[in-house]
């Protein structure tokens, strides 16, 4: 299997002004950055306010395509997101709301947009990388759409951003009809999240969609329906088509999610926490869609206790899921799974000309996003040292995920 560990480096870039902030942050005026290539999104909030938690109302927007053309203008909100993406790191993720639907960048409108920051991923693909792995070679329904794109705020560059769909219910991102639900497996839920657990679930589920009241009649029906789904699962009669989890459960999403999931190694999927299910009412209940896999693929590094468990290329990881256990059992489940993660290897080089793309649409603007952020190497490091870090980042990002593939080819062939 061929997959290219090689780049030419591109054309230098011209001089960069910047000054030094007092807290040893870097600000690059937004109108030294290059335009095309990228689109760019441009924030100017009102009286250059601050954003932080709440949304900032009479929020400019302007998105210059990647062909330097305007996309949009208009009037939003903002405010900061995520947990520990917000809280522990210097790069913040953003969320932006219109008061009605709105489509940027030729992808179908919605009223809610995710910045992504990708701080922790020196690659800053991961995430872009797993939905690739969604939308393109997996068959889950629906996967987030978004883009790379440059940002400034208030008139400062602050670095490669994503620019993705927000989970939300719609017909033309996740369809759960009129009367379906959104839930999430929510290790991090808040106090006011309404919530309800479940035996074989250590977490919470957080019932994300429709807005609901602990008891209320949506509420009741979305947890006895997963109750009753995983009294099935457990049940001695388990793969019985009538009365075993197939009758509650959709099969072939939780092949998908699972593939996706175990391929990349994702911490935080082993139903800890933005694990997200759907459920048409009347319907089953289907894993999906994907999200937050900056520490996926090797990125994980250590957790507090030291392990470095998801970060090898080494080992199963969802599949010790306690509904995965369970569902390994049932040898139609697992002739699936063999199935589809054959067809996931057999076209593996698609995954490496992804990144490969990804790295020639990035590696210039690296270099600028790296004098603010520092992620790649030292800030002071010249453009083509810069240039050759990215590069090898890249390249143990496919590395890494070669060795994967090749662990659970050998293995996934066992069970």
């Amino acid at each position: 299997m061929r997959y290219n560990l090689s780049h030419l480096l591109l054309p230098i870039l011209g001089a960069i002004l910047f000054v030094a902030c007092e807290d040893d942050i870097y600000d690059i005026p937004g109108g030294n950055i290059p335009r095309g290539g990228l689109p760019v999104v441009e924030i100017v909030t009102h009286e250059h306010e601050t954003i932080d938690r709440d949304f900032l109302r009479n929020t400019q927007l302007t998105i210059t395509d990647s062909q330097g053309g305007q996309d949009y203008s208009g009037i939003c909100m903002i405010k900061g997101r995520g947990n520990t993406t917000w809280e522990s790191y210097p790069k913040k993720p953003y969320q932006i709301t219109f008061e009605s639907n709105i489509g940027l960048l030729s992808y179908p409108p919605g009223e809610t947009w995710v910045l992504l920051a990708n701080y922790k991923d020196q690659t800053l693909m991961r995430n872009d990388l797993a939905m690739f792995l969604s939308s393109k070679m997996g068959h889950i329904d629906y996967t987030p759409r978004g883009c790379f794109v440059n940002f400034i705020l208030n008139g400062q560059y602050r670095g490669i951003y994503q620019i993705v769909e927000h989970l939300e219910v719609d017909k033309q991102r996740i369809d759960v009809g009129e009367d379906g639900f959104l839930l999430e497996i929510d290790g991090k839920a808040h106090y006011d999240d309404v919530t309800f657990r479940i035996n074989h679930i250590n977490q919470p589920i957080s019932i994300k969609y429709p807005e609901v009241m602990e008891n209320d009649a949506d509420y009741n029906y979305v947890k006895d329906f997963l109750l009753k789904a995983e009294e099935a699962l457990f049940s001695d009669h388990f793969t019985d088509e009538n009365t075993g989890y197939r009758h509650y459960i959709d099969m072939d999403s939780f092949v998908e999610w699972y593939l996706v999931n175990e391929i990349s190694k994702n911490n935080d999927a082993a139903f800890y926490t933005s694990c997200f299910m759907h459920l048409k009412r009347n319907g089953k209940l289907q894993m999906g869609p994907i999200w937050d896999y900056d520490w996926a693929f090797g990125g994980y590094k250590k957790d507090k206790q030291g392990r470095t468990v998801a970060n090898i290329p080494e080992n199963f990881y969802i599949k010790y899921v306690e509904w995965y256990q369970r569902l390994f059992e049932d040898p139609l489940f697992v002739e699936k799974v063999k199935s589809r993660f054959n067809d996931y290897y057999s076209n593996r080089q698609q995954i490496y000309d992804h990144i490969d793309e990804n790295y020639r649409l990035l590696v210039n603007y690296v270099v600028y996003d790296n004098m603010i952020w520092e992620r790649v190497c030292d800030r002071d490091n010249s453009e083509e040292k810069v240039k050759a870090a990215y590069l090898k980042r890249t390249n143990n990002l496919k590395e890494w995920i070669e060795k994967r593939m090749q662990w659970m080819k050998a293995n996934i062939d066992e069970l």
